[in-house]
């Protein structure tokens, strides 16, 4: 999933691999955590495995091979979208772990049942698959895909909603032509949740071979912006309220660059 640029002139940190959507930055992540580890983490969001959701039959898994037949670079190549393919669902309900507090949810399009009264006769709860991630690292998690929407910091300024601190990551996958990866056909994404401090909605915005006015379909083009869109529409229909002072600093990074 290349980004629109990787040439920084200062070391980047944690967040800022992740605002600046940093292939390289990514690469060296993979590294650090090792084959069996990432791919154990990969596993535990949801990638590779059927989600068991019941509109989608025949349902794929996706794909990702298992790390003992990884070559020598896909540790560098899998952290930013090459060798592994994923459904929109699982994309979807992998970036939900985040939003939920570290949990994997089981897919579910059905909340409760009523009588033709209106009156609720059974109510469909969460369904936790596992949990992925403690509850803090979520948080922190959370705090970091909120710097990909601030302008000057990340690389989708257009997915965000004013007073409603966005959280989100942007995806460009190059599609594979003839054979190739393309560096003219590209699919582009943003996938996010919002008020990041107290999530109540993810939105996940795919786009196949977009044509923005000018420049590639990254996903900060033809993605983002009708993430935005959406949302605002979804905030007033769902009635999710702005994000108060109170909950603002719950946002804030310490330090910055390294």
């Amino acid at each position: 999933m290349p980004a629109e640029s990787h040439r920084f002139t200062e070391r980047l940190n944690l967040s800022e691999i992740l605002s600046h959507s940093s292939n390289k930055g990514a690469a060296q992540l993979g590294m650090i955590l090792g084959e069996q580890r990432f791919y154990d983490y990969i596993k535990a969001f949801g990638f590779g495995e059927y989600t068991g959701f019941p509109a989608l039959y025949p349902e794929t898994p996706g794909m990702l091979s298992n790390y003992s037949k990884w070559r020598g670079t896909d540790i560098t190549r899998i952290p930013m979208g090459h060798g592994i393919a994923a459904t929109p669902l699982q994309i979807h309900y992998a970036m939900g772990v985040i939003a939920s507090g570290g949990e994997l949810l089981r897919p579910q399009v059905i909340k409760e049942i009523r009588d033709p009264r209106g009156e609720t006769i059974y109510s469909f709860v969460k369904a936790v698959r596992r949990r992925v991630v403690e509850p803090g690292t979520a948080r922190t998690i959370a705090k970091m895909l909120h710097r990909v929407t601030l302008r000057n910091e990340g690389t989708a300024p257009e997915a965000a909603i004013p007073h409603f601190e966005v959280a989100g990551k942007t995806g460009t996958t190059q599609k594979i032509i003839g054979g190739r990866y393309s560096s003219q056909h590209h699919i582009g994404s943003f996938v996010g949740f919002f008020p990041a401090s107290r999530p109540e909605v993810v939105i996940s915005v795919i786009v196949d071979d977009g044509k923005p006015p000018s420049g590639l379909a990254y996903g900060r083009a033809v993605a983002a912006p009708s993430f935005k869109r959406i949302g605002e529409k979804l905030a007033q229909y769902l009635r999710i309220t702005p994000v108060s002072e109170v909950d603002r600093p719950l946002l804030a990074l310490e330090g910055g660059r390294r």
